[in-house]
């Protein structure tokens, strides 16, 4: 009886255990990977009148970005030497803002399976903080390496809280 006992037990556990496939897709990780990010131009006097987050893949959508991005400036910075079969280059531009302060930047750029997730700041003063009485234009432009993937952008506010006097 005792031995009928054990070998019902070892039936029991040995049928209660699971095992995972390694072909189930859930149970695969996917790999994730930082991708480098490198500033090309920034600044505050763009001519990026509304908000504005895209990818830029020809050299044509190119110029006429970096047209626009100096549209307001005396002096135009020289135009970016990239290389758009190993590169895309990314624009974040948080349009027209009533006064100084405000700043966006493209924090990380994250490759998770078959597509790209471009995590960007904007950056706004708060209540307390002295600022230019000037309207700003605050944009971005970075490159990252072309993936062939679908990019989306996922943007993330912050207040710079000022001491009152």
């Amino acid at each position: 009886m005792r031995i009928v006992s054990i070998i019902l037990s070892v039936l029991l556990f040995t049928a209660c255990q699971s095992s995972k496939s390694t072909s189930d897709p859930v149970s695969v990780k996917q790999k994730k990977e930082n991708l480098p990010v490198l500033e090309i131009a920034s600044g505050n006097n763009s001519g990026f009148e509304t908000p504005t987050m895209k990818v830029i893949s020809t050299m044509e959508d190119l110029s006429q970005t970096w047209e626009i991005a100096y549209k307001n400036y005396l002096k135009k910075k020289e135009f970016p030497a990239v290389d758009l079969e190993e590169f895309d280059v990314i624009l974040v531009a948080l349009g027209e803002r009533n006064s100084g302060g405000y700043s966006i930047q493209v924090e990380s750029a994250v490759s998770i399976g078959n597509a790209v997730t471009v995590t960007v700041i904007e950056t706004k003063p708060g209540s307390n903080c002295m600022t230019t009485e000037a309207i700003t234009y605050p944009f971005q432009l970075v490159q990252i390496p072309k993936t062939g993937k679908t990019i989306s952008f996922e943007k993330t506010e912050k207040v710079i809280h000022c001491k009152s006097k």
